[in-house]
């Protein structure tokens, strides 16, 4: 009956804690549901910090609801945060695939608008044309881009042949005939610059003459749409409609110069005058090439010439017709003083670069975290792989390296100036650091030893053979290689130019390997010479300080195996040791051996055991050792009586000075005392003692 009631007893329990967790996760998700439904609400009224908030609120109640996500992800985006940073996120609302509402159209136009921007192109079309199919305004206009964007003569039919749709189904939508538009105007403006016939298809002549007749019905249109739209009108249409724009005075855009200037409504001056005023320090690339092109009187391209020698601003770079800006480039002097290329458009840029006189000095791969220094570009000097800590060199000539390639633009030749743009090269190749050790003289590797320090190798065919240390530039230490194993390191330990310490370091002996920590050993050899620089079978083995510079070692430490050392100090500085200290190497479960040596007129020994003292040797006569009464206190040869071990340890306290032996009285007694290791040894002198004293 007992048994019975336990069992009830436990099964009511877990029920009851099962039941506590259930209820806790309903209500967390109601608190999340609570949340989501006000984000949406701040959603759709603009109120984008405030969706931002809920959504955050809502996904610390329960983080696996993706309309949560997906709210996140919508607000972050008109917050100003990067497209990568929302990509991320709203990824995420499709990987955990949790949707309680009617988000996911939404999200998928949200996925498949930053899939278009940022260049997957068909991984975008996938997810709109994937079960259940998007049929709606934002859908299509997002197919349009991708068809446009991917370039072909294929997916450009299709991209024509959706707005031609479009035009029918959806006529009060702007967006159509803005990027209808824009896009045929770029592929225009290239054959223009190409120096490629043109000839305006049926299917776009179709397109632009319905889009221009109802250009006045659209009451949000851009005025740039309206210029460009002329492109396309019949020859003397398009003069009147170049007139009305002109006379409704809303002509302040560049490409209306351009306009105006191929078609007669402006000279060469008016043209000009127009164009700079209509825009900043800041152009497009493609739009100032067009108009250098338009003009034909030889001093407005003189003046041009001149602008653009002096010119210090921006250019903005469409580098593969999608209407997007992929480069920036920024002029002093009418030279590029920086360069930022951003590939995908994700809001990080893949390659940086900073210029001198129009030459990269400086250019960095964020996405990699690899700075590469110039000496001449392309001719590298210095290559910083960050995540690494390794800086290589190179010597003149050794290793180039050319993201970029800086041609003269042979429109604005025609104006009669060399302007040099940079070019971005078709396949950037990132510099591996397994394809250049070879190639550099030398590797900048961080170290630990000390607060900002590095340490400098030089190197021959991947091979290390010298290094220099240096402490926030400061040279503290340098090593030479170059004979191989075992090597010297001199350290100039207190900064004071002398090069007092000098460190050798050998193999591990193979014999002996089982008596090193090797982790230990590469830790130790890591924070002097960096990671992955030297050999991991490589150990300190000796330590020998000469603070004069007399030959003569004030201070010598040799390692052993099983962390046995030896130290030597020779105080006085002649040469011969005063004293030294030896612990055995001790395997695990050994007892701990060590010896204490004081070289005064005959050397005097004292050897340990864990810690206790067990023998003293004089010369070659060993003495048995006695535990006194007192802690740390020793007889030598015999016991002594406990008064006068106290007054032993009186006249030790006195004794400032380890290994010297100091004489004493008491009654009618005589007594030495010696201090070694902390611990107090004392000896009762023989009675032949005090005759020969």
């Amino acid at each position: 009956m007992k048994k019975l009631l336990l069992i009830l007893s436990i099964t009511l329990l877990l029920n009851t804690f099962i039941f506590a967790q259930q209820s806790a996760s309903a209500a967390n998700r109601n608190t999340a549901l609570r949340c989501l439904k006000l984000a949406e609400n701040c959603l759709l009224g603009g109120d984008w910090d405030n969706a931002y908030s809920q959504a955050q609120l809502g996904l610390s109640y329960d983080d696996s609801v993706s309309d949560l996500i997906y709210v996140k992800a919508a607000s972050s985006i008109n917050l100003g945060k990067s497209k990568k940073e929302v990509l991320e996120i709203i990824s995420d609302a499709f990987k955990k695939n949790n949707w309680l509402g009617y988000s996911l159209n939404g999200a998928r136009i949200l996925y498949a608008d930053l899939l278009c921007d940022t260049g997957d192109y068909e991984a975008s079309l996938n997810l709109l044309d994937s079960e259940p199919f998007i049929l709606s305004a934002d859908a299509e206009f997002i197919r349009v881009k991708n068809y446009y964007r991917l370039g072909t003569e294929k997916s450009v039919t299709n991209a024509r042949l959706k707005v031609n749709t479009a035009r029918r189904i959806y006529p009060n939508d702007s967006r159509f005939p803005t990027l209808f538009f824009m896009f045929e105007y770029a592929f225009m403006a290239e054959a223009f610059r190409s120096g490629l016939h043109y000839e305006v298809s049926e299917t776009v002549g179709t397109i632009a003459r319905a889009y221009i007749a109802k250009l006045p019905d659209y009451k949000d249109l851009d005025n740039e749409i309206e210029i460009l739209a002329t492109f396309f009108a019949d020859e003397k249409e398009k003069v009147r409609l170049l007139q009305a724009i002109d006379s409704k005075n809303t002509r302040s855009h560049p490409v209306m110069a351009i306009a105006g200037l191929r078609n007669g409504i402006y000279t060469d001056s008016q043209a000009y005058d127009l164009f700079f005023s209509s825009v900043g320090d800041t152009y497009p690339l493609e739009v100032l090439q067009d108009f250098a092109l338009s003009l034909r009187e030889d001093d407005v391209k003189l003046q041009l010439a001149s602008y653009l020698n002096n010119f210090s601003g921006s250019l903005t770079v469409d580098v593969n017709l999608d209407l997007q800006n992929e480069m920036i480039i920024k002029y002093e002097n009418g030279r590029p003083s920086e360069i930022l290329y951003d590939a995908n458009l994700d809001g990080f840029n893949e390659v940086e670069a900073q210029c001198d006189f129009g030459a990269p000095v400086f250019i960095s791969y964020p996405p990699y975290a690899i700075d590469i220094s110039y000496a001449a570009y392309p001719e590298v000097s210095k290559i910083n792989y960050q995540e690494e800590d390794r800086v290589f060199t190179f010597l003149h000539e050794d290793y180039n390296h050319a993201p970029f390639e800086f041609i003269v633009d042979p429109i604005f030749s025609d104006t009669g100036i060399d302007f040099f743009e940079p070019h971005v090269m078709p396949e950037i190749k990132i510099p591996d650091a397994s394809d250049i050790v070879d190639i550099a003289s030398g590797v900048e590797l961080s170290n630990s030893e000390r607060e900002g320090s590095y340490v400098a190798y030089a190197s021959e065919n991947g091979k290390l053979y010298f290094a220099n240390f240096y402490e926030n530039d400061y040279p503290y230490a340098y090593a030479d290689f170059s004979l191989g194993l075992p090597f010297v390191r001199h350290v100039d330990s207190d900064n004071d130019g002398n090069f007092e310490t000098t460190e050798e370091y050998a193999a591990i002996p193979e014999d002996l390997a089982d008596g090193f920590d090797f982790d230990k050993c590469k830790s130790e050899i890591e924070a002097i010479f960096g990671k992955n620089a030297l050999s991991s079978n490589i150990y300190l083995k000796k330590i020998q300080i000469d603070r004069n510079a007399n030959t003569f070692y004030e201070y010598t430490e040799i390692f052993y195996e099983y962390d046995g050392k030896a130290c030597i100090w020779d105080n006085d500085d002649d040469g011969i040791e005063d004293f030294s200290y030896v612990k055995a190497p001790c395997k695990a479960g050994d007892a701990l051996e060590e010896a204490y040596t004081f070289f005064q007129e005959e050397p005097v020994t004292i050897n340990f055991i864990d810690g206790i003292p067990v023998k003293l040797t004089i010369s070659e006569n060993e003495e048995i050792i006695y535990a006194g009464s007192s802690d740390c206190f020793y007889w030598i040869a015999e016991e002594g009586p406990e008064d006068l071990e106290n007054e032993a340890i009186s006249l030790a306290e006195s004794i400032s000075e380890q290994g010297r032996v100091s004489i004493s009285d008491y009654e009618d007694c005589r007594f030495s005392v010696i201090k070694i290791a902390g611990k107090i040894f004392a000896r009762i002198l023989p009675e032949s003692y005090l005759v020969e004293e």
